[in-house]
């Protein structure tokens, strides 16, 4: 019986140990791929000073109506696409990055 423990604690430590080696491994790769990419990326718009964070603020259009967008976590897709729907000025305010 102390035998089969022994081997049993021994599975689960290799198994334990493989996924902390794999999740050890994505994110090494994650933040090199992050890095790569930083600098082909460029948003369409202007980088604003706000408090001492940066802001991105798009604006594009004219018309009497200005509409302003407040997205989040990087939905800046989402409303440049619903821009094609309505007519005006408008202005896409992204969170500090």
């Amino acid at each position: 019986m102390g035998q089969v423990l022994k081997r049993i604690s021994w599975v689960f430590v290799t198994i334990i140990s493989i996924l902390l080696l794999v999740i050890a491994v994505s994110f090494i790769n994650h933040r090199i791929q992050l890095n790569r990419e930083a600098g082909l990326i460029t948003p369409p718009g202007t980088m604003v000073n706000v408090k001492d964070h940066q802001m991105h603020v798009y604006a594009e259009g004219s018309g009497p109506r200005t509409l302003v967008f407040m997205s989040g976590a990087g939905q800046l897709r989402q409303c440049l696409i619903s821009r094609a729907c309505i007519p005006g000025y408008q202005i896409v305010i992204e969170s500090s990055l």
